[in-house]
């Protein structure tokens, strides 16, 4: 007799998270519906867990919705250059991907860079100035996902 498979887990660390909460939060969910929305959608990890269909994430953080979309649209390609990132990662690659992220117009690009500087950043915060630059230091991280 085969495990059933295991929920997914979000992709991305994020501040207000729900993943420490996840089994109170399961308890009180509905057991079906015609559509989830999630409206603060952050990392996913009441909808990974709950892997509801039909589905509606939103976020107010554009990048972090272009990852979305480009996981589900091109994951090959974000694979792809997260490879490259991983293994190019130092602090100066790191400090030249926040640039890049701010040009970064390409949905799998941006997902890309986004992914490899929340992994890779200061306890996965998210944090822009004014300008809309990332501007979160490097974490202490030796070999990046």
């Amino acid at each position: 007799m085969s495990n059933p498979p295991r929920p997914a887990k979000p992709f991305v660390k994020w501040v207000g998270g729900k993943r420490s909460i996840l089994d109170t939060l399961v308890d009180r969910a509905p057991q079906s519906y015609q559509r989830y929305v999630e409206p603060f959608v952050g990392g996913g990890a009441l909808f990974f867990r709950l892997q509801p269909a039909p589905a509606l994430l939103a976020d107010i953080n554009e990048r972090l919705i272009t990852t979305y979309q480009a996981l589900r649209d091109d994951v090959d390609q974000v694979i792809a250059l997260l490879t490259q990132h991983a293994a190019a990662h130092s602090a100066d690659y790191y400090y030249q991907a926040r640039v890049e992220l701010s040009a970064a117009t390409d949905p799998a690009q941006v997902a890309a860079w986004f992914i490899y500087l929340n992994k890779t950043c200061y306890n996965g915060l998210y944090r822009v100035n004014r300008r809309g630059g990332f501007n979160v230091p490097l974490g202490d991280y030796t070999d990046p996902p």
